[in-house]
């Protein structure tokens, strides 16, 4: 493989935070706010890499979804999602992500943002993936896990999800 090719993920593929956030040298992510946050402060968290656009129909439809999921696992303090922006314009970027209580990798880091699109395979937004906290890729379908199960699909794992899936089974067919 070529130095500037990047390789594609896949599930159950496991990440170094440091080096997946740092592929263009910058050490911190930010707030709405404007605070910068260092990556040693999401050690030991799950992450979800969020990517959207504030032109994105669905990805505004989405996004408060995803909003009350945050939310309510916040307090766990455990779970973290980070922006990773579509935005082509820092303005666009800046109103989209006023709303949103997560971070975001910076606007004007790009190179970052790049290259987690293409090691994500990211054809389309909203698109979520869920790492877990050593940096395994738990999911590439948490758009659908959120929408499925919101908070309750927490923590992620494929078990976890096995056993929702089981759930709303059974309570269909107790219905019928």
């Amino acid at each position: 493989m070529a130095a500037n090719e990047v390789a594609e993920a896949t599930k159950g593929d496991c990440y170094d935070l440091n080096s997946l956030l740092t592929h263009s040298g910058w050490d911190f992510l930010v707030r709405n706010n404007g605070e910068e946050v260092k990556f040693d402060k999401l050690r030991g968290k799950k992450l979800g890499l969020y990517f959207s656009g504030s032109w994105c129909g669905p990805c505004q439809r989405f996004t408060p979804e995803l909003i009350e999921a945050y939310n309510e696992l916040s307090s766990k303090g455990d779970f973290e999602i980070i922006l990773v922006s579509a935005d082509v314009y820092a303005e666009s970027f800046n109103e989209y992500f006023s709303k949103m209580p997560w971070l975001a990798v910076p606007f004007s880091d790009s190179e970052t943002g790049d290259h987690l699109n293409e090691l994500f395979k990211v054809q389309g937004v909203p698109h979520l993936v869920i790492l877990d906290e050593k940096g395994k890729i738990l999911s590439d379908e948490g758009v659908n896990i959120m929408l499925d199960y919101g908070a309750k699909g927490y923590p992620f794992t494929s078990e976890r999800i096995k056993e929702l899936m089981e759930q709303k089974e059974a309570a269909k067919k107790e219905q019928s």
